[in-house]
């Protein structure tokens, strides 16, 4: 089984992909559709990032979160944090078509923590398109 948008694979047993949402099609698609991902919010606030990939993963919204390597580097969580805190932001990036939805539910929330800073729509729809979902 294999999705129609993304292209990926799937074990017999599965009707709709994990990532994409859609109904799983028994031929591979001929060329996949990339959807190019955009920044939905900053933040420094390492936290945070727990309780806003919770509100993603509830809503069935494919997420990355750029900048949380360096964080997994290290054994210990706080110096992953110390370190990452002088390095930047992380950002929080999910498909385009989502990106509205995302940013509604995140705003939310980041208003509960005060943590973060929302993007515009399309703020850097180019980058990293076709980024894994």
């Amino acid at each position: 089984m294999f999705c129609p948008d993304c292209g990926a694979e799937f074990r017999e047993g599965y009707d709709r992909c994990a990532d994409c949402g859609v109904g799983l099609v028994s031929e591979p698609p001929d060329e996949p559709r990339v959807e190019p991902w955009v920044t939905v919010m900053e933040t420094s606030d390492v936290s945070a990032i727990p309780v806003l990939e919770m509100t993603l993963e509830a809503a069935g919204i494919p997420f990355r979160v750029k900048g949380e390597d360096m964080m997994n580097m290290f054994p210990s969580e706080a110096l992953g944090a110390l370190l990452h805190s002088s390095a930047g932001e992380l950002l929080i990036r999910v498909p385009e078509s989502r990106a509205e939805e995302a940013r509604q539910l995140l705003a939310t929330d980041a208003e509960v923590e005060g943590a973060a800073e929302i993007g515009d729509a399309g703020d850097d729809a180019g980058d990293d398109a076709g980024e894994p979902g």
